[in-house]
C-alpha cells in the first residue's frame, strides 16, 4: 500500500467519522429544491417556451429567478402553470435532500409573502454517504397544473413576486417568479340591435351577452368585474339614412346595390357611434359607453352583397359591429381592431402598412382563465398569429397601455362629438355635432398635427377651434382612410371642447379646401313633451325652438333606473316626433323620455316620465 493511498483511506475514515459525530450531536443538512413555473393571465400554447418574455437567472445562493418583461394586471384572475413543457397542465418539481435521514416536505406558493398554495406531503428519500461525498435523496414531483385550482389577482400596483419553497422542512433556496402588475380600467361596451323594416328582431339572450361578457372579461387585460354592458339592449328600427346631406327613405331608393350597400354601411357606422355618445351615467349629457356593438340579423348584408360579420371603422371612431349569432370570438376580435390590433402582423407605425401575411404563422389555441373559474381553450381571436403570445399580438403592451390610458377616462372638461364625411376630392360634409357637459374623448385617435407621418391611404383632417378674431386657439389631427377604390369615407370621433370658441373649422390640408360651422351664442329650448300609447305604439312628441333661428336635430333616449344610465333610441330626427313600436321596447313600469336636442353644436336636454303598463 502506497502513501497515496493510505493517505485516502485516512481521510475518507475523518470525514466518515465527522459525519458520524455531527449526526450524533445534531442532524445537519439541507434540501435544494428547483423549479421553473409561469403565472397566467392569458397564455398561449403554441409559443411553448414563452418567447422573450421569461428570463431565468440562477443566482449564487442557488436561488432560480423568473423575471418577465409583460406587464400583468391587478385584481384580474390569475393562476400558474407548467413551463416551460409543451403542456402547460403539469408542474415539475424536484427537491433534493442532503440530510441523512428522509424529510417530509409540502410544496407552497405565495404571492407578497400571502400563501396561495400547499401541495400534499412528499417524502423525499435521505442522502448517503459515497465515499468521502454526500450523494442527496432526490425526488421528482409532478403537480397538476393550473395552481391553485381557485384563481388568485394581485391587488396592489407594483412589483410582485410569486414563490415556490418548501414547508415543514425548509430548503436553502428558493424559486422567485418577479413581475410588474399595473392596473388598467375596465371596458364600458353598449349592445344595440339594428334593423330594417320587414326585417325579425335580432335576438340575443341574457345567456349569450352574459358569454359574451365573461369571454372578454377574461382575454383582456381588464380587471375582473370591470367590463360593463347595458342589460337593457334596445332594437332601433332604420327607415331612412342621411348621405351627402339628402335624407333617403330606404325602401325608397332606387341605386344598384353596391353603392346603396356603401351608402348604407357607412351611415349607420357614424349612426352607431354616435349612439355610444348620447349614452352616459349619473349625470346629464356625460358620456359613458367606450364601445359600442351593433347586432344585426343574419341575412340582413345579403340586400347589400356585404359582409358584416364584423365591420370596424378604422383611424376616425371606436366602434364596432357584429352579426346575430356568432361565436364570442368574434367579438373579441372586432373590439379589438378598435384598440387597433390586427388580424395578420403589420408595418407601420400605426399598424396599417403594407399587409404582410407570414405563411408559417398559424392559429394560436390558448387557455385563459374566466370569471367562471375555468380553463377555456380556444382558437384565437385575431386571426393568424406570429411568435404567439398573451395575445397573438406583438403589441400586447400597447393595448395594456391604451387601457391604462382609458383608466383616466372621465373628464370634467366639456366634449364635442365631431362627425361627418370626407371625399376624395377633399370637400367635406359635417353631420350634426354634439355638445357634451364632459366625458371621454378619442385619445388614441388624435394625432399630434405636426406629425410628418401620414399612414398609407388615408387622408389627414384637421379640426381647428378659432375665437370670435378668427385666430386659431386649438388644433387636433386625424387620419381618415380610403380603403380600396372608395372616394369617401367617415369620421365620427369626440374632442375636448374649447368654451372661447366661435367657429370650427375642418381642413383637408392636402387640397387646402375647408368646411367650418359657427358656434351661436344660445342653446336649443325644449318646452314639451307628451307621450301617449295607442297599444302597438309609443308615441312621443316635443316642442323645442331655437333662439338663434338654427336648424334642430333630436335624439331620443330612455331610462329604466331613473335617470342612472340613458339608453338612445335614436338620433339625428328633423321632426319633433316619434314612434316606438312597443314590441321592440320590451319594458314595463315607469320609464324617463329624454330628448335631446342640437343646433349642430350648442345641445340641450329634457325628459318625461311615463308609465309603461
Amino acid at each position: 500500500m502506497d502513501r497515496s493511498t493510505t493517505l485516502i483511506i485516512i481521510t475518507n475514515l475523518i470525514a466518515a467519522l465527522l459525519i458520524l459525530s455531527i449526526a450524533l450531536i445534531g442532524e445537519v443538512g439541507y434540501l435544494y429544491v428547483n423549479s421553473t413555473f409561469q403565472p397566467v393571465q392569458v397564455v398561449w400554447p403554441s409559443d411553448p417556451f414563452y418567447g422573450e418574455d421569461v428570463k431565468i437567472d440562477r443566482l449564487e445562493n442557488g436561488d432560480i429567478l423568473l423575471t418577465t418583461s409583460l406587464d400583468f394586471i391587478a385584481n384580474k384572475n390569475t393562476l400558474i402553470f407548467g413551463w416551460p413543457y409543451p403542456s402547460r397542465k403539469e408542474l415539475r418539481a424536484t427537491i433534493k435532500n442532503y440530510y441523512l435521514s428522509p424529510k417530509i416536505v409540502r410544496l407552497a406558493f405565495s404571492t407578497n409573502n400571502e400563501t396561495i398554495y400547499v401541495s400534499q406531503n412528499y417524502l423525499v428519500p435521505p442522502a448517503r454517504i459515497e465515499g468521502w461525498r454526500i450523494l442527496p435523496g432526490v425526488l421528482n414531483v409532478s403537480l397538476r397544473a393550473p395552481i391553485p385550482r381557485t384563481p388568485f389577482k394581485f391587488r396592489t400596483e407594483g412589483e410582485a413576486i410569486i414563490e415556490l419553497k418548501t414547508l415543514d422542512t425548509s430548503s436553502r433556496n428558493k424559486c422567485f417568479f418577479k413581475l410588474r402588475v399595473v392596473r388598467t380600467a375596465g371596458i364600458r361596451i353598449y349592445f344595440i340591435k339594428l334593423r330594417f323594416p320587414g326585417d325579425p328582431i335580432p335576438s340575443m339572450s341574457h345567456k349569450e351577452l352574459a358569454l359574451f361578457l365573461d369571454f372578454l372579461a377574461a382575454t383582456y387585460p381588464v380587471p375582473e368585474g370591470s367590463l360593463e354592458s347595458n342589460m337593457f339592449i334596445p332594437t332601433i328600427t332604420i327607415n331612412e339614412i342621411s348621405w351627402r346631406g339628402v335624407r333617403y327613405k330606404l325602401a325608397e331608393l332606387q341605386l344598384n346595390e353596391s353603392t346603396v350597400g356603401i351608402m348604407v354601411r357607412d351611415y349607420l357606422r357614424n349612426y352607431v357611434t354616435k349612439l355610444s355618445w348620447i349614452a352616459w351615467k349619473n349625470e346629464v349629457l356625460k358620456t359613458y359607453w367606450d364601445r359600442t356593438i351593433a347586432i344585426v340579423p343574419h341575412d340582413w348584408p345579403g340586400r347589400f352583397n356585404q359582409r358584416w360579420a364584423g365591420n370596424t371603422l378604422k383611424y376616425s371612431t371606436t366602434m364596432a359591429f357584429i352579426i346575430e349569432h356568432t361565436y364570442p370570438c368574434v367579438l373579441a376580435h372586432e373590439l379589438g381592431h378598435t384598440f387597433d390590433l390586427s388580424d395578420e402582423y403589420h408595418l407601420g407605425e400605426y399598424g396599417i402598412g403594407p399587409s404582410i401575411f407570414i405563411p408559417e404563422g398559424r392559429p394560436a389555441y390558448g387557455f385563459w382563465v374566466n370569471k367562471l373559474l375555468d380553463i377555456k381553450d380556444s382558437e384565437c381571436f385575431m386571426g393568424t398569429a406570429t411568435k404567439d403570445r398573451w395575445i397573438c399580438k406583438l403589441d400586447y403592451r400597447k393595448l395594456v397601455k391604451k387601457l391604462e390610458v382609458h383608466a383616466r377616462r372621465f373628464s370634467n372638461k366639456e366634449i364635442l362629438g365631431v362627425c361627418g364625411y370626407l371625399f376624395r376630392n377633399g370637400s367635406i360634409f359635417l353631420e350634426p355635432f354634439y355638445l357634451f357637459k364632459g366625458g371621454v374623448y378619442d385619445r388614441v385617435l388624435l394625432r399630434n398635427a405636426s406629425s410628418p407621418i401620414i399612414p398609407l391611404d388615408t387622408r389627414p383632417l384637421d379640426i381647428l377651434y378659432e375665437d370670435d378674431e378668427g385666430r386659431i386657439i386649438e388644433r387636433y389631427r386625424i387620419f381618415v382612410g380610403f380603403r380600396r377604390v372608395r372616394d369617401f369615407s367617415p369620421f365620427c370621433l369626440r374632442i375636448p371642447f374649447n368654451p372661447a370658441a366661435k367657429r370650427i373649422l375642418i381642413l383637408d390640408s392636402w387640397n387646402d379646401k375647408a368646411i367650418f360651422r359657427n358656434i351661436s351664442n344660445y342653446s336649443p329650448t325644449i318646452q314639451k313633451i307628451v307621450v301617449k300609447n295607442n297599444l302597438t305604439h309609443l308615441i312621443i312628441n316635443w316642442k323645442a325652438f331655437d333662439p338663434d333661428g338654427d336648424q334642430l336635430f333630436y335624439g331620443v333616449n330612455l331610462s329604466l333606473d331613473d335617470g342612472g344610465t340613458w339608453i338612445p333610441v335614436a338620433i339625428d330626427l328633423k321632426q319633433p316626433f316619434i314612434s316606438i313600436p312597443l314590441q321592440e321596447l320590451k319594458v314595463k313600469g315607469k320609464i324617463l323620455i329624454g330628448i335631446l336636442a342640437t343646433d349642430g353644436v350648442n345641445t340641450s336636454f329634457r325628459y318625461a316620465s311615463y308609465d309603461l303598463t
